[in-house]
């Protein structure tokens, strides 16, 4: 299952706000971003060579060294544009998207003739510019290896940090796509991509400059927002959840208790979202109420079948 990050406008703001208001200003185990940030401009350099600086000082903040290598593969935007096209098929049968989107009409989230498949792949078409797969262990990053520049830069650290979880805490093992429990698998992805996010926003604190973050999340290269901003409230807050809410829940572990304690999360995952929000709960160990749904079929009467069953946090 590929696994792919969504680099918004809007996200780029939240995460200048956070390292500026959260990072910057606290003693953070075993990384304190400099007071003066370190701006890497040396077009000198090979490809290659720019590379594994990324690699390697992704490795230093997080504390975890590849097993295997990643290379990244980077792409035109119509060839991501195919690649998420193709992924997108194979990972959302259509009969399961109707019903997910009866059923948020059902709870008034989504107007009654939404087109749910129709816009999740016009955003992922229009937001996504890498993913790693996890299956595989390629990274695809939009963007011209000959022009490593800001964007290219943040999406490669961000990646890789998702491929250092991978290869270290077996990311498939995780219930990141629980069908049964869509809050648990929500809670699940919200550690993964908060803690990519986290490195991905420490990497930009050090080596680029909250100043160079600043302007790219301004700047007319990173396309538009029109399907985003389009899109109804559920979709936005689900696509940003685990990157933004998800990095505050990360960020407050990581500051109690370093990265040794964001490693114990993996092996010790958040039960449901209210944890996410709440990280004091998660430290607690404060547990989900399960809700026992009755059969009801005998009271609905013929006619009537189940179609789909999860827990919505």
């Amino acid at each position: 299952m590929k696994k792919s990050v969504f680099l918004l406008k809007p996200l780029l703001i939240i995460i200048v706000m956070i390292s500026a208001a959260g990072c910057a200003g606290k003693e953070a185990p075993p990384l304190t971003p400099t007071p003066t940030p370190i701006v890497i401009s040396t077009p000198l350099e090979s490809a290659e060579a720019i590379l594994n600086q990324i690699e390697v000082e992704v490795s230093g903040i997080r504390g975890l060294s590849p097993k295997t290598e990643i290379e990244p593969q980077f792409v035109t935007r119509q060839e991501l544009k195919a690649l998420l096209d193709r992924d997108f098929a194979e990972n959302n049968p259509a009969g399961e998207l109707r019903v997910e989107q009866a059923e948020l009409v059902m709870l008034d989230l989504l107007p009654a003739n939404y087109d749910l498949s129709g816009s999740l792949l016009q955003l992922s078409e229009e937001q996504v510019i890498g993913f790693y797969d996890d299956n595989t262990n390629e990274m695809v990053v939009l963007g011209n290896v000959s022009q490593i520049a800001a964007q290219e830069k943040l999406t490669i650290a961000h990646e890789y940090d998702y491929a250092l979880e991978n290869q270290t805490f077996d990311l498939q093992s995780l219930p990141l796509h629980d069908r049964v429990n869509s809050d648990l698998a929500l809670a699940a992805l919200s550690v993964a991509e908060g803690d990519a996010t986290l490195v991905m926003m420490l990497y930009a604190y050090r080596y680029l400059g909250l100043d160079v973050i600043g302007e790219l999340a301004g700047s007319p290269a990173l396309g538009n927002n029109t399907a985003f901003d389009a899109a109804p409230p559920v979709i936005k807050e689900t696509l940003l959840f685990p990157y933004v809410q998800g990095t505050e829940f990360v960020t407050s572990i990581f500051l109690q208790g370093g990265w040794t304690a964001v490693n114990r999360l993996y092996s010790d995952l958040p039960k449901f979202t209210e944890q996410i929000l709440h990280p004091e709960k998660y430290l607690a160990n404060e547990q989900p109420q399960e809700v026992t749904i009755p059969n009801l079929m005998g009271v609905l009467g013929d006619g009537w079948s189940g179609l789909d069953s999860s827990v919505l946090g």
